[in-house]
Protein backbone atom coordinates (compact mmCIF):
# COMPACT_ATOMS: atom_id res chain seq x y z
CA UNK A 1 0.00 0.00 0.00
CA UNK A 2 1.27 3.59 -0.77
CA UNK A 3 -0.50 6.84 -0.41
CA UNK A 4 0.24 10.37 -1.04
CA UNK A 5 -1.61 13.82 -1.76
CA UNK A 6 -4.48 12.81 -3.85
CA UNK A 7 -3.57 8.92 -4.12
CA UNK A 8 -3.74 6.10 -2.59
CA UNK A 9 -2.50 2.32 -4.03
CA UNK A 10 -3.75 -0.92 -2.86
CA UNK A 11 -1.35 -3.65 -4.31
CA UNK A 12 -2.79 -6.95 -3.65
CA UNK A 13 -3.44 -6.86 0.22
CA UNK A 14 -4.25 -10.52 0.62
CA UNK A 15 -5.20 -11.90 3.80
CA UNK A 16 -5.46 -16.18 5.11
CA UNK A 17 -6.88 -17.39 7.68
CA UNK A 18 -7.05 -21.39 7.28
CA UNK A 19 -9.81 -21.67 4.64
CA UNK A 20 -10.68 -17.86 4.31
CA UNK A 21 -9.02 -15.30 2.48
CA UNK A 22 -9.90 -11.43 1.82
CA UNK A 23 -7.90 -10.02 -0.75
CA UNK A 24 -8.08 -6.17 -1.71
CA UNK A 25 -6.40 -3.83 -5.02
CA UNK A 26 -7.07 -1.01 -7.11
CA UNK A 27 -6.09 2.79 -6.67
CA UNK A 28 -7.49 5.93 -6.14
CA UNK A 29 -6.06 8.83 -8.10
CA UNK A 30 -7.68 12.19 -7.35
CA UNK A 31 -10.84 11.98 -8.45
CA UNK A 32 -10.29 8.69 -9.92
CA UNK A 33 -11.46 5.39 -9.01
CA UNK A 34 -9.16 2.48 -10.66
CA UNK A 35 -10.82 -1.01 -10.65
CA UNK A 36 -11.00 -1.08 -6.55
CA UNK A 37 -11.62 -4.45 -5.99
CA UNK A 38 -12.36 -6.71 -3.18
CA UNK A 39 -12.71 -10.83 -2.55
CA UNK A 40 -13.58 -11.91 0.47
CA UNK A 41 -13.46 -15.94 0.39
CA UNK A 42 -15.41 -18.56 2.90
CA UNK A 43 -16.05 -16.47 5.51
CA UNK A 44 -17.34 -17.66 8.76
CA UNK A 45 -20.45 -15.83 9.61
CA UNK A 46 -20.68 -17.03 12.89
CA UNK A 47 -18.71 -14.17 14.43
CA UNK A 48 -20.77 -11.70 12.27
CA UNK A 49 -23.93 -13.70 13.83
CA UNK A 50 -22.65 -13.49 17.75
CA UNK A 51 -21.37 -10.09 17.02
CA UNK A 52 -24.63 -8.40 15.56
CA UNK A 53 -26.84 -10.73 17.23
CA UNK A 54 -28.64 -12.09 14.25
CA UNK A 55 -30.47 -15.55 13.63
CA UNK A 56 -29.72 -18.98 14.16
CA UNK A 57 -30.68 -18.74 10.43
CA UNK A 58 -27.51 -16.41 9.54
CA UNK A 59 -24.78 -18.64 9.36
CA UNK A 60 -22.28 -20.83 7.47
CA UNK A 61 -20.06 -19.45 5.06
CA UNK A 62 -20.01 -16.46 2.14
CA UNK A 63 -17.75 -15.28 -0.40
CA UNK A 64 -18.45 -12.25 -1.50
CA UNK A 65 -16.51 -10.23 -4.61
CA UNK A 66 -16.92 -6.50 -5.11
CA UNK A 67 -15.65 -3.61 -7.61
CA UNK A 68 -15.60 -0.29 -7.28
CA UNK A 69 -14.79 2.06 -10.87
CA UNK A 70 -15.61 5.68 -12.30
CA UNK A 71 -15.01 8.38 -10.16
CA UNK A 72 -15.70 9.50 -6.30
CA UNK A 73 -18.91 11.67 -7.84
CA UNK A 74 -19.90 9.19 -9.64
CA UNK A 75 -18.89 5.81 -9.13
CA UNK A 76 -20.14 2.36 -10.40
CA UNK A 77 -20.10 -0.80 -7.80
CA UNK A 78 -20.79 -4.05 -8.56
CA UNK A 79 -20.81 -6.90 -6.18
CA UNK A 80 -21.59 -10.56 -6.13
CA UNK A 81 -22.51 -12.68 -2.30
CA UNK A 82 -23.15 -16.45 -1.91
CA UNK A 83 -23.80 -17.92 1.41
CA UNK A 84 -23.38 -21.82 2.00
CA UNK A 85 -25.16 -21.87 4.90
CA UNK A 86 -24.48 -24.92 7.78
CA UNK A 87 -25.41 -28.31 6.52
CA UNK A 88 -29.08 -28.04 8.03
CA UNK A 89 -31.62 -30.17 6.09
CA UNK A 90 -33.81 -28.00 4.17
CA UNK A 91 -31.60 -25.31 3.54
CA UNK A 92 -30.45 -24.19 0.42
CA UNK A 93 -26.97 -22.12 -0.80
CA UNK A 94 -28.20 -18.58 -1.29
CA UNK A 95 -26.67 -15.73 -4.18
CA UNK A 96 -26.73 -12.23 -4.66
CA UNK A 97 -25.46 -10.30 -7.32
CA UNK A 98 -25.98 -6.08 -7.20
CA UNK A 99 -24.84 -3.47 -10.02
Amino acid sequence: MAFGPQHLDLTQIHLVHDDESIELSGAVHGEELQDIQLHATRIDLSYLQQLFYLPDVIGGRATFQMQLTGTRAEPRFESALTVQPQRRSGFLSRSSTTR
